[in-house]
């Protein structure tokens, strides 16, 4: 079974006793020879605390690395994060392009949040021409 298998089945429960720190320490080998699901996992493992110490900041740079090799969903999380400042990094403009480049590849939750995008910003326009000027 290849390494990055190992992993996802102790996290999942398949094959033994479901244990997310078992699958934290046998994600980072795969990781370190590259295999973006391995990169990305380690992430969610960070966002979730399952395994490993919850830790935003660190997901975040996890969520980085997979999305740079093109992980949709690692580019979904990544957008969400910058867009919204969850690890203390704020940038709209850098998130925004991360949910692009995620929905370009189809992941419909992408889509999802850039509509959210268009909405507030055609809204704010909208309410900030009715505020009273005084």
């Amino acid at each position: 079974r290849p390494a990055y298998q190992k992993p996802i089945v102790r996290n999942n429960g398949r094959g033994g006793e479901r244990s997310a720190l078992a699958a934290a320490h046998l994600f980072k080998p795969a990781a370190a020879t590259g295999h973006i699901g391995a990169i990305f996992a380690i992430g969610a493992l960070y966002e979730s605390g399952e395994g490993l110490t919850l830790d935003r900041k660190a997901a975040q740079k996890w969520f980085a690395a997979a999305a740079e090799r093109g992980h949709g969903h690692a580019q979904l999380l990544l957008g969400r994060y910058l867009s919204k400042g969850v690890a203390g990094e704020y940038d709209p403009v850098a998130g925004r392009i991360w949910l692009e480049r995620a929905a370009s590849q189809g992941i419909d939750d992408a889509a999802d949040e850039l509509a959210g995008f268009r909405a507030r910003r055609e809204g704010l326009g909208r309410s900030t021409a009715m505020v009273p000027r005084g």
